[in-house]
């Protein structure tokens, strides 16, 4: 069997970008070098033969932000795809964000409850331009054509959330709720679909369970979603296929705003929601 590996370089978007991409055939078992090749052609070209696409999600990465922008706005990419899934967003919010992102006036407290209010405790730091962008192409395409942000995360309410089990209930979905929205909401309609999820959420044998899928908590998304049904999902990560923004010594986190962390609410709940979520050391014992 030969596998075939391909390096995908952007140096447009102002980032060492690469996709390395497996093709298997059964004639070899001697992989040959990857191949460098522009990032945003070559990922919508996986769309050819993939009705879901799945980029891994640095979170919190400068430049995986600048790349996700940058494979939006390519004029190409919305007569290719139709639906983006982020793991970056509460589902209970999604009437908010269909409204927004095809023109709505939406007050920002508004829209920030969308990322604000995800099943984790403690807030990743996310990309508020990015909604912002979506926006600005759908207004430019007719209404057929125009891009649907789904938002991935199960619809959990804090409000509701009194301990660890209240907040269990919910985690236990993180891969389980995206893989049947997508079911649903992307194959069912024929639609195609950008899945932005950490690459942990691609696994076909999940690592944290010593490979053993038999526990249904322990499947993902990309795994719930292959085993459903025919398709195959095209994934872009470290190890089939992956996206290299540059060298580690580069790589630049964006911190959550002065603003939101000088907000004193923001605070009181974000510190109640991690002491109630969080794992606490087992007392010894003897």
């Amino acid at each position: 069997m030969r596998v075939r590996r391909t390096v995908f370089r952007g140096v447009r978007y102002g980032l060492a970008s690469a996709l390395i991409g497996a093709a298997l055939s059964a004639q070899q078992n001697i992989p040959t070098p990857a191949v460098p090749i522009d990032p945003v052609p070559a990922i919508l070209d996986a769309f050819r033969l993939h009705e879901v696409v799945a980029l891994g999600d640095a979170h919190g990465n400068q430049q995986a932000r600048t790349f996700l922008k940058s494979l939006v706005r390519d004029p190409r990419f919305a007569s290719t795809v139709n639906d983006i899934v982020v793991e970056f967003g509460n589902t209970r919010y999604q009437n908010l964000v269909d409204r927004y992102v095809n023109g709505a006036s939406v007050p920002p407290d508004s829209l920030r409850q969308v990322w604000q209010n995800t099943t984790v405790a403690n807030e990743i730091p996310v990309d508020e331009e990015f909604f912002q962008v979506v926006r600005a192409i759908n207004a430019t395409l007719p209404r057929a054509r125009r891009l649907r942000v789904l938002l991935g995360d199960p619809p959990i309410d804090w409000a509701e959330v009194h301990d660890r089990a209240d907040h269990y209930r919910w985690l236990a979905m993180r891969d389980s709720y995206p893989a049947a929205l997508i079911q649903v909401e992307v194959l069912a309609k024929r639609r195609r679909a950008l899945l932005v999820y950490g690459q942990l959420h691609f696994q076909r044998l999940n690592v944290m369970s010593n490979l053993d899928m038999q526990d249904w908590r322990m499947q993902t998304i990309v795994s719930l979603l292959e085993r459903a049904g025919p398709t195959r999902v095209f994934t872009i990560w470290n190890v089939d296929d992956a996206l290299y923004l540059g060298p580690r010594s580069a790589m630049k986190d964006v911190p959550l705003s002065t603003s939101v962390c000088s907000d004193p609410r923001y605070i009181e709940e974000r510190l109640r929601r991690i002491a109630l979520t969080a794992y606490r050391r087992p007392k010894r014992t003897g």
